[in-house]
This record gives structure tokens, sequence and C-alpha cells, in this order.
């Protein structure tokens, strides 16, 4: 019932004409991500202000910055739920810009997991999981298959047939994690997954699953663009670390460029210490 009512939807979505589409999404770009000189204003703020960024294939990325510093902000200009007169053509993922690629391909290449994802209809698991394969066509026995691998994946296998409203925010959050590994099932090397604050919700161990998780994806050549608070997980997990503040990227680098005493205080107002872990010799951040 759930599957018809996706091709019906899609059935719907009109399409375009656009002579700019790319024909060929093949890339030879290393870059999976790259942002130009992006900026972003409502009302005569300064969400975003000349950003620049580039994330390769197989890097884990994470953007860090206090409360209202223009991470979500940046991750929504990337995947196109903000958008200016320019903000498309500053964006270029595997080589070419957002308004270049068809919507079908793009989803195939290009999942999101936002903050908040809101869903009150009673769908099972499975059938929250399936939207990933929106974009994919794929017969029945293939989908399930596809939806079953991504649960086991992030632990929620055995939810399969509850449904969804009735489960934890944590347990949320797993499920939509399935959706968008279902979608980006057949990318390959040229898959792009932004993440807002995937653990937020998470216990412990299950915070450290799911970056270790998107640490594997990042193994396997998909890059990994992920908004984070713990300043501790991000240095663990990521290869590449962005710091915001005001709407700007005041630091980037590896996490050992990044997070000295200094900038992590300036940028947060608020003293720390830094010392290297004493088994990863990843830095620690201690307050």
């Amino acid at each position: 019932m759930l599957q018809s009512w996706y091709q019906k939807w899609l059935g719907k979505t009109p399409a375009t004409h656009n002579d700019n589409l790319i024909t060929n999404i093949n890339s030879t770009s290393e870059l999976a991500l790259e942002v130009r000189n992006l900026s972003f204003s409502i009302a005569e703020k300064d969400l975003v202000q000349q950003a620049n960024l580039t994330v390769k294939q197989g890097q884990f990325t994470a953007l860090l910055g206090p409360n209202g510093a223009g991470k979500s902000s940046l991750l929504k200009l990337i995947c196109g739920d903000l958008t200016s007169a320019q903000s498309s053509q500053k964006v270029k993922i595997f080589g070419h810009s957002r308004q270049q690629w068809p919507a079908r391909e793009l989803a195939q290449h290009l999942a999101v997991l936002p903050q908040h994802s809101q869903l009150s209809f009673a769908f099972s698991v499975t059938e929250v999981v399936s939207l990933g394969a929106l974009s994919l066509a794929l017969p029945q026995n293939a989908l399930l298959q596809l939806v079953h691998q991504s649960m086991q994946q992030t632990g929620v296998a055995h939810l399969a047939e509850r449904a969804y409203p009735t489960l934890s925010g944590g347990e949320k959050q797993r499920v939509h994690l399935a959706r968008v590994l279902t979608q980006l099932a057949h990318a390959g090397r040229q898959g792009l997954l932004l993440l807002d604050e995937p653990t937020s919700a998470l216990d412990l161990a299950q915070q450290h699953k799911v970056l270790r998780l998107c640490r594997k994806l990042a193994q396997q050549g998909v890059a990994i663009v992920v908004v984070l608070h713990d300043l501790n997980l991000a240095a663990q997990y990521s290869d590449q670390i962005v710091l915001m503040n005001n709407g700007k990227i005041v630091a980037s680098g590896t996490p050992t460029e990044v997070m000295t005493a200094d900038t992590v205080s300036a940028t947060y107002g608020w003293p720390v210490k830094v010392v290297p872990h004493p088994e990863l010799s990843h830095p620690v951040v201690m307050s």
C-alpha cells in the first residue's frame, strides 16, 4: 500500500526542463563537495558568511560551533533546503553544481538526515525505511532485502513491524539513519551523507555505534558531513573538523590542528584545556 503511494507521489512530481542538466553523472573529481564563497541572510541577519568548504570522497567531516553558529544553516544550503539566487551555483556535488543534477539522480547520491524528522502517520518502521528507496525503483523483493540490511546496520531490525510513532526519540533517529543508508545504497563511492546532530537523542553506546557506522561508510568511500555538539566525539571519529562561529568558518583542518585550547576557548567563550587521549592520541577537550 505504502509502496504504491510512493509511486503515485513520484508520478506527480513535475519534471522540469533544464538544458544544463548533466547527462553523465560519473565524475573523476575526488571532491564530493565543494562550497565557494557561500553566504545567506534572513531579515538582515547573516546566517552564513563567505563559507568555503571542500570534502573529499571517503572523508569524515565534523561541523562544530556554539549554538547559532550557522552549522545547520550551512547544511541546509548545501542540500537545498535553504536557497538564494546564487547558492545552487556555489555548491558543487561531485564536480557539478546542484542545479545541474536531475532530482532523481541527485537523491541517489546525496542523502540528508535532518535534526528533526516529523512523521505522525502510523507507518511501520519497515515502511519508513523504505522511503529511502523512492528514487531507486527496485522490485519488491530487492527493496525488502535492502531495507532489512539497512535496519541491521543501525540496530533497528528488531523494530521492523513497530509503528513509528511508538518509538523513543533515539530509536526514531536510528530508523531515519537506516532510511538514508537505503537512499545511498547504489551510490558506490559517489555518495554524500549530511547528518544534523544524529547523536543528540542517543545514549553513550548508541552514539559511538552511529559514528562508527559513519566511519565505516567513509572508509567505503562515502563522504560524511555531520553536525555535532560533542567536541570529543568529533575529535575521535572525524578526519576534518570545520569550526564555525557567528556564521563564519573560523578554523578547519585535522582535529589536532583545529582543537587547540586557544581556538576552542575563543570560539565557545569558555576556558578549556586540551590533552591527547592516552590511547587513541586524538585531542580531548576538558572544561
